[in-house]
C-alpha cells in the first residue's frame, strides 16, 4: 500500500462512521507511533518487527497504562487491517492487561447499609415495614 499512515487514517475516518472519541483514539495511536519513529510512516514500510519495537518502547516508557497500550495497539492494527497491509497480526506482541478490580463496598460498608435499613420508617404497599423489606 503506497500511502502514508496519516492518509490512511484520513481515508478510514472518511469511509467509516465513527464517534469523535474513536476517531481521536485512532489519531492518538498514529501520533504515538510517529513519535516513536521520529517521522511519518508509509504503510508499506510498517513491519511486525517495527510494531513490536514500538509496543516494547511504549511499555518501557510507561507514559500510558497497560489498557492504554492495548488500545493504541488495537487502533493501529485496525488501520493496518483496513489497508490490507499483509502484516501477520498474530506476530504483533500482545499487551497483557490486569483485570480491573471490581468497585464494591467492603464488609464494614455493607454492615452500615444493613444497619441503616433496619431504621427505615414507613410501610411498603405489601404491608411489610420498610425496615423488614430492606433488611
Amino acid at each position: 500500500v503506497d500511502m502514508r499512515l496519516t492518509d490512511l487514517l484520513d481515508r478510514y475516518c472518511l469511509e467509516n462512521e465513527l464517534s469523535k472519541d474513536y476517531a481521536y483514539q485512532l489519531s492518538y495511536a498514529v501520533k504515538r507511533f510517529h513519535r516513536f519513529l521520529g517521522s511519518i510512516a508509509d504503510v508499506d514500510e510498517i513491519t511486525e518487527e517495527r510494531l513490536n519495537q514500538w509496543l516494547l518502547h511504549e511499555q518501557e516508557l510507561q507514559e500510558i497504562n497497560d489498557r492504554g497500550r492495548r488500545n493504541v495497539r488495537a487502533s493501529l492494527l485496525t488501520l493496518l487491517r483496513y489497508a490490507e497491509s499483509g502484516l501477520r497480526m498474530d506476530r504483533v506482541r500482545r499487551v497483557k492487561v490486569a483485570p480491573k478490580p471490581p468497585e464494591a463496598w467492603d464488609v464494614d460498608q455493607l454492615g452500615a447499609v444493613a444497619e441503616a435499613a433496619k431504621r427505615l420508617e414507613g410501610t411498603m404497599k405489601n404491608g411489610l415495614t420498610r425496615a423488614e423489606y430492606f433488611s
